[in-house]
């Protein structure tokens, strides 16, 4: 198994789009270590090891996110929001959100043959529950949401 940490994602180093990102979040690979994500993810299933990704939820989608716009306009937002560049913020406890999040983001060819997500960090809850954002209970069912996530045909 290889379980890949925080630096997996977006080059937080990178000072071109730093102002716009949150340095713990994100889904877009550091195309410094991962020039090519879904010829290192081949290459790791071809060795027999199973990937997993670290994700900090509750940051949401920053602006500098490969699919940024893709999942704002599948969100309903309006061009307005997406030209603010406001981040995303994530709501695992909408179905609407969580469906066109798997969709666009975690579907995307360069990370569809993920094997495991690895929630570090609770958070991404609404009014829809009521929970505390920070709330242990967020990360649980963060967890539950991703685990039922892997079992959908796609």
């Amino acid at each position: 198994m290889a379980v890949l940490d925080v630096p997996w994602h977006y080059d937080r180093y990178n000072a071109t789009m730093q102002h716009m990102c949150n340095n713990w979040g994100g889904f877009t690979p550091n195309a410094t270590l991962f020039p090519d994500m879904p010829a290192f993810l081949d290459e790791m299933h071809a060795k027999g090891l199973k990937v997993v990704l670290s994700n900090h939820m509750q940051v949401g989608i920053s602006p500098c996110e490969e699919h940024y716009e893709d999942l704002a306009f599948a969100l309903g937002k309006s061009p307005e929001f997406v030209k603010s560049r406001e981040t995303i913020a994530c709501a695992l406890d909408n179905r609407t959100w969580v469906e066109a999040f798997f969709r666009v983001v975690l579907d995307s060819p360069t990370l569809r043959s993920v094997d495991y997500w690895w929630n570090d960090f609770p958070g991404c809850a609404t009014n829809v529950t009521g929970w505390d954002g920070q709330a242990g209970s967020t990360m649980f069912w963060a967890d539950y949401v991703f685990d039922l996530y892997r079992t959908f045909e796609r």
